[in-house]
This record gives C-alpha cells, sequence and structure tokens, in this order.
C-alpha cells in the first residue's frame, strides 16, 4: 500500500469514528419524548390560534367573560387617566347580536370593588357585541350609590366611551374611553397551554439529564 493509500485510509477511519460518535451521542427519540414534543407542537399551535384570536374581533357566546378597563378622560375630569378595571358576564345573543351583560364587576385603580358597593344596580339596557375590530358596549346602567345617591353610565359604542353622572343638580358628567374589551380564556383553555408549558419544562430537564 502506498503513502498517498495509507494516509486516505486513516482520514477515512477517523472521519468513520468522528461519525460513530455522533450515531452514539443522538440516539433515537424514545416514544415518551416524541409525546412531549407532540403535545408542545399542539400547545405552540393552540397558543398562535389564541394570539390571532386577539388580533380579530373576538367571538362571544352566552355565559362568557369580558375583561375590559375603564379610563377617565383628560381634565376638566376630576382624575384624569384613572383606570377602571371591569370584568363582564354576558348571557345569550338578541336577534340583534348584542349580548346582554348579566354581571358585572368594577374595581378602582387600588383594587377596590366599587361595583360591589353600588345598591340596585340595573344593567338590563346594557349590552356588548363584535365591532370593526373589537368588542364594543353600548346602552347604559344606573345604580346607587351607598351614600343614597343615584347615577348612570351611558356606553356609546361608536366611539368606544362611556359618562359617568350622578343624578343630583349641578353633578358634573364625568367622561373617558373603553379600553381593550376581551373574552377571558375558558378554564380548560388555559389548562391546555399550561399542560403544553409543563411539557416543555420535561423535555428539557430529560435533555439535561441526558446530556450530562
Amino acid at each position: 500500500m502506498s503513502g498517498s493509500e495509507r494516509l486516505t485510509s486513516k482520514s477515512s477511519e477517523r472521519l468513520t469514528s468522528k461519525n460513530g460518535m455522533a450515531r452514539l451521542a443522538a440516539p433515537p427519540r424514545s416514544p415518551i419524548v416524541a409525546r412531549i414534543a407532540a403535545l408542545i407542537a399542539c400547545s405552540l399551535v393552540f397558543a398562535a390560534a389564541i394570539a390571532g384570536r386577539a388580533e380579530a374581533t373576538p367571538t362571544l357566546v352566552a355565559g362568557d367573560q369580558v375583561s375590559l378597563v375603564g379610563i377617565e378622560g383628560d381634565a376638566p375630569n376630576p382624575s384624569p387617566g384613572a383606570a377602571f378595571p371591569t370584568l363582564l358576564t354576558v348571557g345569550p345573543a338578541g336577534s340583534d347580536g348584542l349580548f346582554p351583560v348579566l354581571q358585572l364587576s368594577l374595581f378602582n385603580g387600588a383594587g377596590i370593588c366599587l361595583s360591589c358597593r353600588w345598591l340596585a344596580l340595573d344593567l338590563s339596557n346594557l349590552f356588548i357585541g363584535p365591532g370593526a375590530t373589537d368588542l364594543e358596549l353600548s346602552g347604559f346602567l344606573t345604580g346607587t350609590l351607598p351614600s343614597g345617591v343615584n347615577f348612570q353610565v351611558d356606553l356609546l359604542a361608536a366611539t368606544e366611551s362611556w359618562a359617568y353622572q350622578r343624578q343630583t343638580p349641578g353633578a358634573p358628567v364625568i367622561t373617558g374611553l373603553v379600553d381593550a374589551p376581551d373574552v377571558i380564556p375558558e378554564p380548560t383553555s388555559l389548562a391546555l397551554l399550561g399542560t403544553g408549558l409543563f411539557g416543555l419544562a420535561l423535555l428539557r430537564r430529560r435533555r439535561r439529564k441526558h446530556e450530562a
């Protein structure tokens, strides 16, 4: 065998050895790892679907909960920029495609439930439905403050705005905007997403053990 042939043979042996080591370092996937990978893939697809849903007008069904934030407008309003996180529960849609609001919980910036203190809260004239780009509230609600003063909140879908006024002579009208109304994901949907994240964590743990 010539010198060049021996050199070629040794190079081939080293390459074969390296390839063999590479094959040993990456054994075939076990069925468990394959299932976890499939679970993660499904969860990622589901998360993408949720993200896509957030970009389009959400679809409502009876029993859905909707979160939004009422933001107080600029001066002369007493507290410009004040935020009022709100949670709504809707009922079955009417013939006009609007969903009645059955329950409402409204909080201030400190997390105190303001609506829990209201008396005789009437939501029978308050509705929500899909708009051009997001959900829109329309109609009005009435109630009574702990002091005994009645009030009314009007909501205009066209401008996504609200106006609050106490029913007393000379009471100012406080106005603002409705921001980011969106359907809260179902508990089962959140559970599926959490399962996918758990599978991802488990897969990472198995890989670390294998590398060690």
